[in-house]
């Protein structure tokens, strides 16, 4: 369950990191709903360099069980991969780990930007790594590269899109928004039943796994 106290939300990398685990929760769920190994290696696939960010120790034990060596039944595999995907976004990447990250991303571009736009994404990155502005400014940067140069590894990528952004603008914006059920709307609760709005009910949140 994905859970964080509406005042925290206020410290960006707190908020932007409770998105991420909101999103990235549902997008399991609905994944591995049809049960098949190939829909789970297609999301560690995709949230690999995310996973990269919170421990790469991680990232590569949920590899080794995708790859599922010794025949074990899916089933077994998805519940496995729950429980570490779980442990591994518990906690917000440093600063430092984010920016290793988007390093990483930067490398397919070297030969392609100009040394004065270098210059200023070293400077942006400078700037996050100081806490001056949040994680969301270098990703637009390195999403901007994406779409200039057209790469599809990167742009596959959930590290690089780990929510919809106009979404969550609106909830920021929102007074009074409880933070437990924003995205309710995009996922209804079963029977017809309606997720509590107020923010001194107890929550039942949709991204529950």
């Amino acid at each position: 369950m994905v859970i964080e106290d509406e005042g925290r939300l206020t410290n960006f990398t707190l908020r932007e990191n409770f998105f991420m685990r909101i999103f990235a929760t549902a997008v399991f769920r609905k994944t591995t709903a049809t049960g098949k190994m190939r829909d789970l290696v297609d999301y560690h696939s995709k949230y690999k360099l995310l996973l990269l960010a919170h421990d790469e120790k991680k990232m590569r034990e949920l590899g080794k069980l995708v790859a599922n060596e010794g025949g074990r039944p899916t089933s077994a595999i998805i519940e496995d991969y729950r429980g570490i995907l779980m442990n591994t976004f518990a906690n917000p990447p440093s600063e430092g780990e984010h920016v290793n990250v988007l390093l990483h991303a930067f490398g397919y571009f070297k030969n392609q930007l100009s040394k004065e736009e270098k210059s200023y994404f070293l400077d942006v990155l400078n700037n996050y790594r100081q806490g001056k502005i949040p994680l969301s400014v270098p990703i637009g940067i390195v999403n901007s590269y994406i779409i200039r140069f057209g790469e599809p590894y990167l742009a596959q990528q959930a590290h690089f899109t780990p929510y919809p952004l106009d979404l969550v603008g609106k909830v920021i914006r929102a007074k009074g928004a409880n933070y437990n059920c924003f995205a309710t709307d995009l996922f209804p609760r079963p029977n017809g039943l309606r997720w509590s709005s107020s923010p001194d009910a107890p929550v039942s949140n949709p991204f529950d796994i």
